[in-house]
């Protein structure tokens, strides 16, 4: 005969409940010692599998953008590159030029500080954010073009 823990872990199994099934012992020993109402329960449950499931989500879109490398907006080190206007940046990571429907071109000088490629602003910036808010609407490329090139005439260059 199956325990009440067994058939749980059966039901959450087939209900494809992954992070709590991993986490149901943990979860129902916490419950028993701070006896939380039913609803404060289930929304401790649900909430785990839900972080879990977005964290997976996240992960899987920013291995999709093939990005050369992954960092936070935090690690970036505006101190590496003293002519980055912090203001601005921050501001293109709110990504108002999207909901704007504008169009924004990162472009690097013509001799680029030594180990500053052109997309690194692109992919240490705005990109990471974008993708993980949803966006789809972010182009990172290597290639030396003009705004006008690759977005027409009227174009922001930053």
């Amino acid at each position: 005969m199956n325990t009440p823990i067994e058939r749980l872990q059966t039901a959450l199994e087939a209900l494809g409940l992954k992070a709590v099934e991993a986490r149901l012992e943990n979860l129902l020993e916490q419950a028993s010692k701070k006896e939380p109402s039913y609803a404060d329960f289930l929304d401790e449950l649900l909430s785990c599998e839900v972080e879990a499931r977005r964290t997976r989500y996240l992960r899987a879109r920013l291995q999709l953008a093939h990005f050369p490398f992954v960092k936070t907006f935090e690690q970036f080190d505006f101190g590496f590159q003293p002519s980055l206007d912090e203001r601005q940046i921050r501001e293109l990571r709110s990504l108002r030029f999207i909901h704007e429907a504008s169009n924004v071109m990162l472009v690097a000088g013509a001799r680029p500080i030594e180990g500053m490629r052109e997309t690194r602003g692109g992919v240490e910036i705005v990109a990471p954010t974008a993708v993980l808010r949803g966006s789809s609407g972010v182009k990172i490329t290597g290639k030396r073009q003009s705004a006008a090139a690759w977005f027409g005439a009227g174009s922001s260059a930053y």
